[in-house]
């Protein structure tokens, strides 16, 4: 199977969402975007449109230059702790808090307040697992997305940001019991500490032996210096003024170095290449990676009514944010390593396949009944950028339209 017939349209989709090289400010556009499309056996599709930086004279993009990937980093850790499964060092339904202290000390925090006007805590006694941390029903949240979490942010002088990303910044309460409900938080980097204390490794070193390395992934690392050429193949991100305009600037202030104390962040620590990511994918399709059954498992919807029902109120209150291929009031559920879609997206991927993103308006998706596998890649803030939605969507269809041939 092949892309031949496409392979034009998909190069115009490209072209026609990125900025001219002599422009700093571009009204509607990208600066660089690169697009992978894969099946069980080969690349279907590989193209890139774009530069490196806001300057005439930048080198150009391609599927080898290097983004952050942001919370694209979920799904690898995710068939990391999977591994672990198949192997026996740990289950999916076995305390986490056994290996990672942090997890049996965090308490929920409440509505009410106390005497000195902050938020009141409860004891949380449902243990946390390895399956609560990959589907997001761990009671864990981003502090940004939750009312509750930014109210003790503030009492307790919590940064919602911080150039300091050691495991301290991770430690917050929970926002339900595990298992009561769905909310996007830092389960994976959680989960990432967890599979530092199971195997003695450090998460970097542990994806670099069974990841990285083995399906020749040279562009992909928590740490710059340990990709080779970094510095010169690295994009610069932008930044989308609001609608009516909608010109991308340069983003100068933006950084996600580690730093000496930092950890290597599960859920969203690492740089990479849309190359890269795809051997990642379709390492992922050929089961390479993984037993059929525990593939079989990370694809099958895992949440309840009231969690799944909590997923469903997130997508609609921020769609463009969260899932912007999706058409409003789709059925979707959560597996163990992204969002399923529960039924088809017509003239798109199927129903059962899996997806997600990062911060910086990259995306991805697996879908096994077709047998491909996608993956977008960009740097624009802020998340659910527009013209990601619109060049994404065409992709797709462009995609799915040659398939059907």
């Amino acid at each position: 199977m092949a892309l031949k017939g496409v392979k034009s349209r998909l190069d115009n989709i490209l072209e026609a969402f990125v900025a001219p090289p002599d422009i700093t400010v571009a009204e509607d556009k990208l600066l660089a975007a690169g697009f992978v499309v894969v099946d069980r056996n080969d690349v279907l599709y590989s193209g890139a449109a774009g530069h490196l930086r806001f300057e005439p004279d930048s080198e150009k993009y391609t599927v080898d230059s290097i983004s952050w990937a942001a919370s694209m980093t979920k799904l690898i850790t995710a068939v990391c702790l999977l591994q672990l499964v198949e192997r026996g060092l740990m289950g999916l339904d076995e305390d986490a808090g056994a290996y990672v202290p942090q997890l049996k000390e965090m308490q929920i925090v409440t509505d009410s307040s106390n005497e000195a006007g902050n938020p009141s805590m409860k004891e949380n006694k449902s243990p946390i697992t390895l399956r609560h941390l990959l589907t997001h029903t761990s009671g864990l949240s981003y502090v940004e997305v939750h009312p509750r979490l930014l109210k003790w942010a503030e009492a307790v002088g919590r940064p919602l940001d911080s150039n300091n990303r050691d495991l301290e910044y991770y430690v917050m309460p929970l926002v339900f019991a595990p298992g009561e409900s769905w909310a996007y938080g830092t389960g994976l980097d959680w989960a990432g500490q967890l599979l530092e204390k199971v195997t003695g490794q450090r998460l970097g070193a542990y994806m670099q032996e069974h990841i990285f390395g083995p399906l020749g992934m040279s562009s992909t690392g928590f740490q710059p210096r340990d990709i080779p050429n970094f510095e010169t193949r690295s994009t610069a991100a932008g930044h989308r003024s609001p609608a009516p305009d909608q010109t991308l600037t340069p983003l100068v202030s933006f950084s996600r170095r580690l730093g000496e104390d930092d950890i290597e962040s599960g859920g969203a620590g690492l740089f990479g290449s849309p190359a890269d990511y795809a051997k990642f994918l379709q390492a992922v399709l050929q089961g390479r990676l993984l037993s059929p059954e525990t593939t079989e498992a990370m694809f099958t919807p895992q949440l309840s009514e009231e969690p799944r029902a909590a997923l469903e109120k997130f997508f609609a209150a921020l769609p463009l944010m969260m899932l912007p291929e999706f058409d409003a009031g789709v059925s979707i559920d959560h597996g163990l390593g992204g969002v399923v879609n529960t039924q088809d997206s017509p003239g798109k991927r199927h129903r059962g396949s899996m997806a997600w993103g990062g911060m910086l308006n990259s995306r991805w998706w697996i879908d096994r009944d077709a047998g491909i596998a996608g993956v977008f890649f960009t740097s624009v803030l802020p998340t659910g950028d527009p013209v990601v939605k619109r060049v994404y969507n065409e992709l797709e269809e462009a995609v799915y339209s040659e398939l059907s041939q």
